[in-house]
């Protein structure tokens, strides 16, 4: 069972939902929109940008 915090907000699983309908026929497009939404999510939630060590350096 995951705790509260271990939780995705149901607008962060709604909006994947939606790429994955909007990009059935794309693969490629799909995967560049989910990394986008995967970066952004981490960087509202977690404050953490990919790429990048917790000290700010690549």
């Amino acid at each position: 069972m995951a705790a509260d915090e271990d939780l995705i907000e149901r607008e962060w699983v709604d909006k994947v939902k939606k790429i994955i309908a909007l990009t059935k026929d794309n693969p490629y497009e799909r995967n560049r929109v989910i990394a986008q939404l995967q970066a952004d999510y981490l960087k509202k939630r977690y404050n953490k940008t990919l790429g990048q060590n917790d000290d700010g350096s690549k």
